[in-house]
């Protein structure tokens, strides 16, 4: 699925605020329940919210985060931050050999 659709299913979800089902979301956009549910799982601001008996089993009900109109986003790190520092080992073995 494209960013487009992620787009246009965070804002589905967002008018909604109780949350919609995976079938729902699928009418709604356009787009195959399988796909839908893959997307979802992509997003990291989607969540299940809760679960609703349908008579057939159990249909999760999903909603996304809505973040709070001041909050910024981070800055990205530099590349040599995400580094791991590499150390040298000091080894006792030659101690232990003998």
């Amino acid at each position: 699925m494209s960013g487009r659709a992620m787009t246009k299913t965070r804002e589905l979800l967002r008018a909604y605020p109780d949350g919609l089902s995976t079938p729902a979301i699928a009418r709604q956009i356009g787009a195959q329940r399988a796909t839908t549910l893959v997307m979802l799982h992509k997003m990291p601001d989607a969540y299940i919210h809760h679960w609703e008996s349908n008579g057939f089993g159990d249909r999760a009900v999903w909603r996304v985060v809505v973040p709070p109109p001041h909050c910024e986003r981070p800055r990205n790190k530099s590349r040599s931050e995400h580094r791991p520092v590499m150390r040298p080992t000091t080894s006792n073995q030659e101690g232990a050999a003998a």
